[in-house]
């Protein structure tokens, strides 16, 4: 859903020559918001049963950029990069190359997933400076 708000954010006059899903750019960028209050919905649910995961904070990132774009940088898009730090953290996203990683259910540190959760990490961490 993040990815559809931002697709429908960013939709142009060239694109609506090569794909006839909208009647026109107004439509599409009609649309984003509504697809950033789904995503938003559901990752507050996430949140609620407490099964937070990577995709929820990469989900998180994606409004963030989103947000920032339509609105700037408001309290809506700092609240949003305070929670993605926070579950990250619960996540301990943070300790994903830390030498002493015993108790923590970590991803090896060659996989694709460590990778994935240094870049998240790192992009949060340069967002919040």
């Amino acid at each position: 859903m993040a990815v559809l708000a931002t697709t429908t954010t960013f939709w142009t006059e060239r694109d609506m020559l090569h794909h006839g899903i909208f009647t026109s750019v107004t439509e599409a960028n009609s649309q984003s918001t509504r697809w950033m209050k789904l995503a938003t919905e559901v990752l507050e649910y996430s949140r609620y049963k407490h099964s937070e995961s990577v995709e929820d904070v990469q989900a998180m990132v994606i409004l963030i950029f989103v947000t920032t774009n339509l609105v700037g940088i408001a309290s809506q898009a700092r609240h949003m990069v305070s929670t993605a730090i926070a579950v990250a953290r619960e996540l301990a996203m943070h300790r994903v190359d830390h030498p002493n990683n015993s108790g923590f259910d970590m991803p090896p540190p060659s996989s694709a997933r460590a990778e994935i959760y240094r870049r998240v990490w790192w992009y949060l961490v340069a967002t919040d400076w």
